[in-house]
């Protein structure tokens, strides 16, 4: 259907549609450049949280894996996890390049 044999009403809905597409682009656009503006002027606040979740996330599968062979773990397996997260931590403190001096 072409604009001319559209009626006023259907012609209006259109426009109406088109300007809130655009409108919404508008509104998102403006958004992630706030969000990168902030997260750019807190970047020095932000990389320990970076590192810590890139720690966090690299030492997870051996956590699960000690947490699994625990023995214990069916009586209590909050205190299971907890003890192979601390071992874990310890493990990973011992082969630091630091303790290597």
């Amino acid at each position: 259907m072409t604009d001319r044999e559209r009626s006023e009403p259907e012609r209006h809905s259109v426009a109406i549609q088109t300007w809130v597409r655009w409108r919404r682009a508008g509104l998102v656009a403006v958004a992630m450049l706030v969000v990168s503006g902030l997260l750019c002027a807190a970047r020095g606040a932000l990389f320990p949280f970076v590192i810590s979740i890139v720690l966090a996330q690299l030492l997870y599968p051996a956590v699960v894996f000690l947490e699994e062979r625990m023995p214990g773990r069916h009586r209590a397996p909050g205190a299971a996890r907890i003890v192979s997260i601390l071992a874990t931590y310890l493990a990973f403190a011992g082969l630091s390049p630091e303790s290597c001096i």
